[in-house]
């Protein structure tokens, strides 16, 4: 029997490829790219070394609270320093996330059920039971920005389970996250690494046997008679398949959205205010081009240089994307001179030291109403020697992603 073939070096295609490793199966993994990680990576601003991707993850996954332990992380381990909320923009002005709320839905006591379907939008089900304002300034600028979509189009059950399973189990969602939700754990919702979330990957890396990795390796044919997990975006897999077949238009038909950021370095002296909070959110109803300011000098040890502010702004959410990749995108120079413009009507900033511009394209798939019975329709047509891994169809972020690699591993293997 051959080894079992890994299609995609991300954290997906990791965590498969750890698996193995530790169960003693036999494998080799393929990644088209120079390196492994996929959207998680790290370069150099300013001499200082700055995450690419996702600047932190989930603390409660008991899937990242494993790695963690086994991989030896706990002493990179880093907790949000920042001592003020975040802010929201609203019509020129920064207003603090209201206390009591979880991903921006307010926690309140109920036992009044409220209908809300379940296959439906979280927007829908937002609207449902609390204000617009809730809607449009609290939940959209956090979970739309997590998702970089819009939250009248994300599904509830793919995008936000829990919200989904509260519905589900107590009849509403304000009734469900009153019961299950402690906004007083002493636990911390997010961890960082002091080296950058590419810690997580090179750990993992360290851990495999080298010769079963090859980078710059792609793979155009699959063989029907090798077990295989494609961890690979939903469009890269759809190219391995026949365009006619239904699995193949299932894939093509997971859209993703572009995401572009822009990380800069200022002399304090040249920023007004200096924030001490983990960033800005812009809401969508305030039709910027920039969704996010994470103020990375305040809310992580690793990014505090003394004198100086880190910042990096993001920008990218499904239909509101060109401006980032394509025909019509703008230059590095424009992109930035755009974003800084929009934070100066809040933070006056002079002239950055450095920076450093970053344009994801697909970055995160799009989890559109009738998304979880899609990945459903594609497990079932997928030929017995192929499993599917990644954020497609498992979950966006770190834990998410190497959960869905460990249990593709598992189901080809059992």
């Amino acid at each position: 029997m051959s080894s079992i073939q890994i299609i995609g070096g991300g954290l997906a295609g990791l965590a498969a490829a750890y698996q193995f490793e530790k169960s003693g199966v036999d494998y080799e993994l393929f990644e088209a790219s120079p390196t492994f990680g996929g959207k998680v990576a790290s370069s150099q601003v300013g001499g200082l070394l700055v995450d690419a991707g996702a600047d932190n993850f989930l603390a409660r996954p008991p899937v990242i609270q494993r790695f963690i332990q086994e991989l030896g992380l706990g002493d990179s381990i880093e907790l949000p320093q920042a001592k003020d909320p975040v802010q929201i923009y609203k019509e020129g002005e920064l207003f603090p996330m209201p206390k009591g709320t979880y991903l921006g839905v307010p926690l309140m006591s109920s036992d009044e059920p409220v209908d809300v379907e379940p296959a439906t939008t979280i927007g829908a089900a937002i609207r449902k039971e609390f204000s617009a304002d809730v809607a449009d300034y609290l939940v959209e600028p956090l979970l739309g920005g997590i998702n970089a979509s819009e939250i009248d189009n994300l599904e509830l059950q793919s995008a936000a389970p829990k919200f989904a399973e509260a519905i589900e189990n107590h009849g509403s969602l304000r009734a469900g996250l009153a019961k299950t939700v402690n906004i007083s754990s002493q636990l911390p919702v997010f961890y960082g690494l002091k080296g950058t979330s590419m810690e997580l990957v090179d750990a993992i890396v360290e851990r495999l046997n080298p010769a079963k990795l090859h980078l710059d390796s792609p793979i155009n044919e699959l063989d029907p008679d090798r077990l295989t997990i494609l961890a690979t975006p939903a469009h890269a897999s759809a190219g391995l398949f026949d365009p006619n077949s239904e699995i193949g238009q299932e894939l093509s038909a997971i859209r993703y959205t572009h995401v572009g950021q822009v990380t800069l370095i200022f002399d304090e002296s040249d920023v007004d205010p200096v924030l001490n909070s983990p960033g800005i959110v812009f809401p969508l109803k305030e039709s910027k081009l920039i969704s996010a300011c994470s103020w990375l000098s305040a809310k992580w040890n690793r990014y505090q240089l003394p004198g100086k502010v880190v910042i990096r702004l993001t920008t990218g959410k499904n239909g509101a994307d060109s401006h980032i990749v394509g025909p019509d995108q703008l230059s590095d120079t424009a992109l930035t001179e755009a974003l800084i413009s929009e934070l100066s009507e809040v933070v006056k900033v002079g002239e950055p030291e450095s920076l450093r511009v970053v344009r994801w394209s697909n970055a995160l798939p799009l989890y559109e109403v009738g998304h979880s019975a899609r990945v459903g329709r594609i497990r079932q047509l997928a030929p017995i020697n192929i499993a599917f891994a990644g954020a497609a169809y498992d979950g966006i972020g770190i834990p998410a992603c190497l959960q869905s690699g460990i249990l593709a591993a598992k189901s080809v293997t059992e």
